[in-house]
């Protein structure tokens, strides 16, 4: 493998200018020295605060997936319990809206027929 890696850098060599050559030189130079600049604690610090932002972020998510849950658990409790609520509105109103219904008939029932009787009076005079 280290045999290919040797054969791929000659064949590179050999391809590019000398031109080319330095640029590349002065490439690896300034990165050497920019790599050399980043302590190693630097890096250790780093990872550590990634792992508490990791970590305070799945705690985040837990807590977020629990307030939905016990947000939508009492949503449709209260949307039980109001449902509930006009159905025993409704069921104390209907009893009253039939008699209404009933009334409304019957009082119109009694103004045809006391109608008719008055035409009926009138007419056979």
């Amino acid at each position: 493998m280290a045999d290919d890696n040797e054969a791929n850098w000659d064949k590179l060599v050999l391809a590019l200018t000398i031109d080319q050559l330095a640029v590349l030189r002065e490439n690896v130079i300034d990165m050497e020295s920019a790599l050399k600049m980043i302590p190693s604690a630097f890096d250790a610090s780093f990872q550590t605060k990634i792992n508490t932002v990791i970590e305070i972020t799945a705690e985040l998510e837990k807590h977020a997936i629990k307030q939905k849950y016990e947000t939508v658990s009492m949503v449709k409790a209260e949307v039980k319990d109001c449902i509930r609520d006009e159905i025993r509105k409704n069921k104390v109103n209907a009893g009253s809206g039939v008699r209404f219904v009933f009334a409304s008939l019957f009082s119109g029932v009694v103004s045809a027929s006391i109608t008719f009787g008055f035409l009926m009076f009138y007419m056979m005079d």
